[in-house]
């Protein structure tokens, strides 16, 4: 016996394609089915189609004038951090730069700060807050990164807290160390990143991806050249925070990494665009992110 059946859905929304990742225009071919039909079993969906009468299940629901589509993926969220910074917004309607703020010890650092500050417990909960929000808009798939430590304590403690998370709510969530966000105050930076290669065969226990953001006033392109390079020799799939503001190559290395994505990408050349086209590495766009910086898409 099945465990549920979905029935009379007046339009099921399916992609055109399940067996491969889609690209290009292929992410927009749909197939919607009136009158759709959902069975369940095991957890795992075992039909999805036109209706059908040939299943029966402990649990039937009437799903006459409702949409059933997929749930919605977050690829890229900052789930577990401290603090906030909603106040900067008034100094970039001023015309201040996000460069800019950041040298003031704002952005990231101002985050940082308040991460390190908050409790474990603290953290969990301001993150439980935000992770409910995503699921009641229909986000079941979430991609959470550290990256608000800096250091090995709070960094681990953010990525504790995004399996605690996962775990409670048995959501698809991958964890993402993303130590090299930004240089620490008074830090080198090149001492800095080695700091963070060197973490990196412990936090792989807790991380299915290692991060790093590739940008003007961060982390140039040959360190975090050297960077991904040691995570993928460690089994570690990599991704790439690239060509945020400038357009410095880090699509371009992204792909020359194998990385699973590269992501914002406002400023990336043609060339590596192209080289995109041509490549399994994801685009992951944040027109959030974008609209803060106040930058043209």
């Amino acid at each position: 016996m099945n465990d549920l059946i979905i029935q009379n859905i007046s339009e099921l929304i399916l992609p055109k394609s399940t067996d491969r990742p889609l690209k290009g225009h292929e992410l927009d071919e749909l197939t919607i089915i009136e009158n759709g039909t959902i069975v369940v079993k095991d957890g795992k969906i075992i039909y999805s189609g036109a209706h059908t009468e040939e299943y029966e299940a402990h649990e039937t629901i009437d799903a006459r004038g409702k949409v059933v589509s997929p749930a919605l993926i977050d690829a890229h969220t900052h789930l577990v951090h401290g603090g906030s910074r909603e106040h900067e917004m008034a100094l970039k309607r001023q015309g201040v730069s996000y460069l800019e703020i950041l040298k003031q010890g704002g952005g990231i650092l101002s985050t940082v700060k308040a991460t390190r500050e908050a409790s474990e417990e603290e953290l969990f909960k301001k993150a439980e807050y935000n992770l409910l929000t995503m699921i009641h808009h229909g986000v079941l798939g979430v991609e959470s990164k550290s990256g608000y430590g800096l250091d090995r304590a709070t960094e681990l403690k953010q990525l504790r807290v995004s399996h605690r998370l996962a775990e409670k709510y048995q959501l698809d969530m991958r964890h993402t160390f993303l130590g090299p966000h930004a240089v620490p105050a008074g830090r080198d930076g090149e001492e800095f990143m080695q700091e963070m290669i060197d973490f990196l065969p412990e936090v792989k226990e807790y991380a299915d991806f290692a991060d790093v953001f590739c940008e003007t006033g961060f982390f140039t392109i040959e360190e975090s050249r050297r960077y991904m390079q040691a995570a993928n020799a460690l089994g570690m799939r990599v991704k790439i925070h690239a060509d945020e503001i400038d357009p410095l190559g880090g699509l371009e290395l992204a792909i020359e990494q194998n990385a699973i994505s590269a992501d914002h990408l406002v400023a990336a050349s043609e060339e590596g665009k192209q080289q995109l086209h041509d490549s399994d590495t994801v685009a992951v766009l944040l027109p959030g992110t974008t609209f803060y910086l106040n930058k043209d898409s």
